[in-house]
Protein backbone atom coordinates (compact mmCIF):
# COMPACT_ATOMS: atom_id res chain seq x y z
CA UNK A 1 0.00 0.00 0.00
CA UNK A 2 2.88 2.37 0.70
CA UNK A 3 4.34 1.77 -2.77
CA UNK A 4 0.92 2.26 -4.38
CA UNK A 5 0.42 5.51 -2.45
CA UNK A 6 3.79 6.84 -3.59
CA UNK A 7 3.04 5.90 -7.20
CA UNK A 8 -0.44 7.47 -7.14
CA UNK A 9 0.86 10.66 -5.52
CA UNK A 10 3.78 11.05 -7.96
CA UNK A 11 2.30 14.25 -9.48
CA UNK A 12 1.50 12.75 -12.90
CA UNK A 13 -1.76 14.42 -14.00
CA UNK A 14 -2.84 11.60 -16.30
CA UNK A 15 -5.65 9.21 -15.37
CA UNK A 16 -4.36 6.09 -13.68
CA UNK A 17 -5.28 2.51 -12.89
CA UNK A 18 -3.77 0.75 -9.91
CA UNK A 19 -4.37 -2.87 -8.95
CA UNK A 20 -3.16 -3.86 -5.51
CA UNK A 21 -3.00 -7.52 -4.51
CA UNK A 22 -2.91 -7.65 -0.73
CA UNK A 23 -1.76 -11.05 0.51
CA UNK A 24 -1.30 -10.18 4.19
CA UNK A 25 -4.04 -12.40 5.64
CA UNK A 26 -3.10 -15.89 4.58
CA UNK A 27 -2.10 -19.15 6.15
CA UNK A 28 -0.49 -19.42 8.64
CA UNK A 29 -2.59 -17.18 10.87
CA UNK A 30 -0.08 -15.68 13.29
CA UNK A 31 -1.38 -12.25 14.34
CA UNK A 32 0.72 -9.73 16.20
CA UNK A 33 0.25 -9.53 19.98
CA UNK A 34 -1.96 -6.39 19.93
CA UNK A 35 -4.39 -7.93 17.44
CA UNK A 36 -4.31 -11.26 19.27
CA UNK A 37 -5.21 -9.55 22.56
CA UNK A 38 -8.08 -7.72 20.91
CA UNK A 39 -9.63 -10.48 18.75
CA UNK A 40 -8.59 -13.91 20.00
CA UNK A 41 -10.52 -15.55 22.84
CA UNK A 42 -8.67 -17.41 25.57
CA UNK A 43 -7.71 -20.83 24.22
CA UNK A 44 -5.43 -23.63 25.40
CA UNK A 45 -5.83 -26.36 22.81
CA UNK A 46 -3.83 -27.88 19.97
CA UNK A 47 -5.34 -25.77 17.15
CA UNK A 48 -3.02 -22.99 16.04
CA UNK A 49 -2.58 -20.71 13.04
CA UNK A 50 -1.30 -23.60 10.98
CA UNK A 51 -4.70 -25.32 11.34
CA UNK A 52 -4.18 -28.89 10.04
CA UNK A 53 -0.62 -28.46 8.87
CA UNK A 54 1.21 -28.70 12.22
CA UNK A 55 2.46 -31.75 14.03
CA UNK A 56 0.50 -31.02 17.22
CA UNK A 57 -2.12 -33.71 16.61
CA UNK A 58 -2.57 -36.88 14.61
CA UNK A 59 -4.13 -37.12 11.13
CA UNK A 60 -7.88 -37.53 11.37
CA UNK A 61 -8.14 -35.38 14.49
CA UNK A 62 -11.69 -34.03 14.75
CA UNK A 63 -11.62 -30.80 16.72
CA UNK A 64 -14.36 -30.08 19.24
CA UNK A 65 -16.27 -26.79 18.91
CA UNK A 66 -13.84 -24.92 21.15
CA UNK A 67 -11.01 -25.81 18.74
CA UNK A 68 -13.09 -24.87 15.69
CA UNK A 69 -13.66 -21.37 17.06
CA UNK A 70 -9.95 -20.60 17.39
CA UNK A 71 -8.80 -20.34 13.71
CA UNK A 72 -11.50 -17.77 12.77
CA UNK A 73 -10.39 -15.68 15.75
CA UNK A 74 -6.80 -15.79 14.48
CA UNK A 75 -8.00 -14.88 10.99
CA UNK A 76 -9.95 -11.88 12.32
CA UNK A 77 -6.92 -10.79 14.32
CA UNK A 78 -4.82 -10.83 11.16
CA UNK A 79 -7.51 -8.93 9.24
CA UNK A 80 -7.74 -6.11 11.79
CA UNK A 81 -4.37 -4.36 11.12
CA UNK A 82 -4.81 -4.87 7.37
CA UNK A 83 -8.22 -3.22 7.58
CA UNK A 84 -6.61 -0.25 9.32
CA UNK A 85 -3.94 0.06 6.61
CA UNK A 86 -6.50 -0.17 3.79
CA UNK A 87 -8.65 2.45 5.54
CA UNK A 88 -5.66 4.82 5.78
CA UNK A 89 -4.80 4.19 2.11
CA UNK A 90 -8.36 4.97 0.99
CA UNK A 91 -8.44 8.12 3.14
CA UNK A 92 -5.39 9.45 1.27
CA UNK A 93 -7.17 9.04 -2.06
CA UNK A 94 -9.60 11.90 -1.24
CA UNK A 95 -12.42 9.93 -2.82
CA UNK A 96 -15.06 12.59 -2.17
CA UNK A 97 -13.05 15.19 -4.07
CA UNK A 98 -11.97 13.06 -7.02
CA UNK A 99 -13.30 10.99 -9.88
CA UNK A 100 -11.63 7.86 -8.56
CA UNK A 101 -13.51 4.56 -8.52
CA UNK A 102 -12.51 1.80 -6.11
CA UNK A 103 -13.33 -1.88 -6.45
CA UNK A 104 -12.38 -4.35 -3.73
CA UNK A 105 -12.89 -8.09 -3.81
CA UNK A 106 -11.12 -11.33 -2.91
CA UNK A 107 -10.04 -14.36 -4.88
CA UNK A 108 -11.43 -16.80 -2.29
CA UNK A 109 -12.72 -17.21 1.21
CA UNK A 110 -11.65 -19.69 3.87
CA UNK A 111 -13.36 -22.69 5.40
CA UNK A 112 -12.86 -23.04 9.14
CA UNK A 113 -14.36 -26.45 9.80
CA UNK A 114 -17.47 -26.15 7.64
CA UNK A 115 -18.01 -29.58 6.13
CA UNK A 116 -14.95 -30.69 8.14
CA UNK A 117 -12.82 -28.65 5.71
CA UNK A 118 -10.12 -26.13 6.56
CA UNK A 119 -8.58 -23.88 3.94
CA UNK A 120 -9.65 -22.93 0.44
CA UNK A 121 -9.02 -25.97 -1.72
CA UNK A 122 -12.67 -27.04 -2.07
CA UNK A 123 -15.85 -25.39 -3.29
CA UNK A 124 -17.81 -24.69 -0.13
CA UNK A 125 -19.93 -21.61 0.55
CA UNK A 126 -17.39 -19.90 2.83
CA UNK A 127 -14.72 -20.38 0.16
CA UNK A 128 -16.71 -18.90 -2.73
CA UNK A 129 -18.65 -16.18 -0.88
CA UNK A 130 -16.37 -13.15 -0.96
CA UNK A 131 -17.06 -9.44 -0.69
CA UNK A 132 -17.38 -7.28 -3.78
CA UNK A 133 -17.35 -3.56 -2.99
CA UNK A 134 -17.61 -0.93 -5.69
CA UNK A 135 -17.43 2.78 -5.02
CA UNK A 136 -18.00 4.97 -8.04
CA UNK A 137 -17.36 8.71 -8.15
CA UNK A 138 -20.25 11.03 -7.50
CA UNK A 139 -23.28 10.89 -5.25
CA UNK A 140 -22.59 8.32 -2.52
CA UNK A 141 -26.04 8.77 -0.99
CA UNK A 142 -27.20 5.99 -3.33
CA UNK A 143 -25.00 3.47 -1.54
CA UNK A 144 -26.59 0.07 -1.43
CA UNK A 145 -25.87 -3.05 0.53
CA UNK A 146 -27.01 -6.29 -0.99
CA UNK A 147 -26.69 -9.97 -0.26
CA UNK A 148 -27.51 -10.73 -3.91
CA UNK A 149 -24.94 -12.96 -5.58
CA UNK A 150 -22.55 -11.28 -7.99
CA UNK A 151 -19.66 -12.59 -10.01
CA UNK A 152 -16.07 -11.53 -10.45
CA UNK A 153 -16.36 -12.35 -14.15
CA UNK A 154 -17.57 -8.81 -14.89
CA UNK A 155 -14.96 -6.91 -12.87
CA UNK A 156 -12.80 -6.09 -15.91
CA UNK A 157 -15.74 -4.93 -18.04
CA UNK A 158 -17.11 -2.85 -15.15
CA UNK A 159 -13.80 -1.06 -14.56
CA UNK A 160 -13.30 -0.43 -18.29
CA UNK A 161 -16.84 0.96 -18.56
CA UNK A 162 -16.24 3.31 -15.61
CA UNK A 163 -13.08 4.54 -17.37
CA UNK A 164 -15.01 5.10 -20.61
CA UNK A 165 -13.08 2.38 -22.41
CA UNK A 166 -14.31 -0.56 -24.43
CA UNK A 167 -13.19 -4.06 -23.52
CA UNK A 168 -10.94 -5.84 -26.00
CA UNK A 169 -13.02 -8.18 -28.19
CA UNK A 170 -11.34 -11.24 -26.65
CA UNK A 171 -12.11 -10.12 -23.09
CA UNK A 172 -14.65 -12.44 -21.56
Amino acid sequence: LAEATAWIENGDPRPWFCMINVFDVHHPYTPDPEARDRWVAEYDGPMDGYVFRPDRYKPGYQPPDVDDRHPPDLYAAEMWPLDQRVDAFLARLDLDGSNTAVLMTADHGEAFGEGDVYGHDDILEPQVSVPLLLRIPGDTSRAQDSDAPVSGVDVTATLLSLAGAEPHPTTS
